[in-house]
């Protein structure tokens, strides 16, 4: 009986190692958490996403910098998990808040605006509507009165340099400066409900440091219909 119940602790003890490793380094799950992507996605549910889509995010990225195997780029339309671009306490992978949203712009692309980011489309439909340009590593990009404050806050949190506006005029590093030049990747992730601002409309744009992995698969729901479903 010894021995058995010595074996049975380490089947449990290899399973829940298994169980952890996979979590940690290929298929995590996540919950939604609000209904920011209805009705693609429903408050509560719970997904499946994949670390290995973007390449793998290392961990510590705190202590040892951020590295990624295999970086692939995300995709225009994809659904993925990423970092809270907008919190000043980023310490990198699984240390902070995960965010869920749709992928409208990749680095270089130009959105279209209102004056108040409450319409965000990639064609322009209005002559009134702004363009704004995704900011893509080692392009250089003009400051306008449009994307002064995006521009500001991702130089600040994601450039690592100080950055801020006076009298309506962007300095970095206490220069004043017309032109920027990015050294990441930088996206525009959207809610697939536009009522809810939860996303780069009020968190900015995502760098490719924050991008987790892609959503594949609704594994729980409370309308079971929902369940298994492959998330488009």
């Amino acid at each position: 009986m010894r021995n058995l119940g010595k074996h049975l602790a380490i089947v449990v003890a290899t399973v829940a190692l298994f169980i952890l490793a996979m979590r940690v380094f290929f298929v995590a799950t996540c919950v939604v958490p609000s209904r920011g992507m209805s009705p693609t996605l429903m408050q509560g549910e719970q997904l499946t996403y994949n670390r290995w889509s973007y390449g793998f995010r290392t961990p510590l990225s705190m202590w040892f910098g951020y590295h990624r195997i295999g970086e692939k780029a995300v995709a225009a339309n994809d659904v993925c998990v990423f970092d809270n671009p907008a919190d000043y306490r980023y310490k990198g992978f699984g240390f902070n808040s995960a965010c869920i949203g749709r992928c409208l712009a990749v680095p270089g692309d130009t959105i279209w605006t209102d004056k108040d980011f409450c319409i965000v489309c990639k064609k322009r439909d209005d002559e009134h509507n702004i363009p704004v340009v995704i900011p893509k590593k080692g392009r250089t990009l003009r400051v306008t009165p449009q994307n002064r404050a995006l521009f500001c806050n991702a130089i600040l949190l994601h450039e690592r340099l100080r950055a801020e506006i006076v009298k309506d005029t962007l300095f970095v590093e206490g220069k004043p400066v017309r032109r920027y030049t990015f050294t990441k990747d930088y996206y525009w992730i959207s809610s697939d409900n536009l009522l809810n601002l939860s996303d780069s409309r009020m968190l900015g744009f995502v760098p490719m440091t924050h991008i987790i992995g892609r959503v594949k698969r609704i594994v729980y729901s409370n309308d079971l219909s929902r369940i298994g479903r492959i998330v488009k």
